[in-house]
């Protein structure tokens, strides 16, 4: 049975909930101000506009699945705290095109490929933003940036190809909620890493 890409958005609801029930997205709200709260009513929110779109002069734009996601990414890096917001912003866009590069690289050479595109990609751009992400907790902001801004290009670059004139639809909504996942694991991974270094320093020092 194929598994429909509302699943994989819920998925990702569902663990921005648990994540911010649990505390692990603690130090982001703390940075930009924001109580769990007003995470548990995005996601309703995002939830419950799913279906929704608007036309702009004669492209669709999802709502739940675009709009939503991107405008939650501009609010925190707008409210973020003791952060470099250039360099995030830098590491969004880098993140960004490299989506976009990718993309038109394997919709030309589907060879290259050593998964299926909707599979490697979002991997591939999730394990980078968490890399790249100034602190271990702004992979969220960095991962929802990347993927606003580079939507665009694909699909101005898509519409010229195949006159697809679409921001935000369901296979948008699965690459981004993939790589979210990939993101909160690799940023674990990267905090995890990072504090072993750290104290393995400290030993060293006191040893």
């Amino acid at each position: 049975m194929a598994v429909t890409v509302t699943f994989f958005y819920y998925v990702f609801l569902w663990m921005v909930l648990v994540s911010t029930w649990s505390g692990w997205l603690d130090d982001l709200l703390r940075q930009a101000g924001l109580t769990r709260g007003v995470v548990y009513l995005w996601s309703a929110g995002s939830a419950l506009t799913v279906p929704l779109h608007v036309t702009v002069d004669g492209w669709r734009i999802g709502v739940g699945f675009y709009l939503a996601p991107f405008l939650a990414a501009w609010v925190l890096w707008a409210r973020l705290r003791d952060a470099d917001p250039l360099y995030g912003l830098a590491a969004a866009l880098l993140v960004g095109m490299m989506r976009t590069l990718l993309l038109i690289l394997l919709a030309r050479d589907p060879v290259l490929a050593v998964l299926p595109p909707e599979w490697l990609v979002p991997l591939a751009i999730g394990a980078l933003a968490a890399v790249v992400a100034p602190y271990a907790w702004q992979w969220l902001p960095v991962t929802l940036l990347a993927y606003g801004v580079s939507e665009p290009l694909w699909r101005w670059w898509l519409s010229a190809q195949a006159n697809v004139r679409v921001i935000g639809d369901q296979a948008y909504a699965d690459g981004l909620s993939v790589a979210l996942m990939t993101a909160i694991l690799a940023a674990g991974v990267v905090r995890t890493a990072r504090r072993g270094i750290s104290r393995g320093l400290r030993w060293k020092r006191t040893s």
